[in-house]
């Protein structure tokens, strides 16, 4: 169960992210890395995509 804090107001939840979702964003954006570096983590497995329906 999840900490409750008595004065603490719960806002409205989100589910948590998908597997995957941020994987982008993170690689790209925030460590840099290149779009082959990418690509290679991908095709490798290291690294896994959400893919978006």
């Amino acid at each position: 169960p999840a900490v409750r804090y008595s004065k603490f107001k719960v806002s409205a939840t989100r589910p948590p992210p998908l597997l995957g979702q941020h994987t982008v964003h993170i690689l790209k954006e925030t460590l840099l890395y290149d779009d082959s570096t990418f690509r290679e983590l991908l095709s490798t497995g290291v690294v896994t995509q959400h893919e978006a329906k």
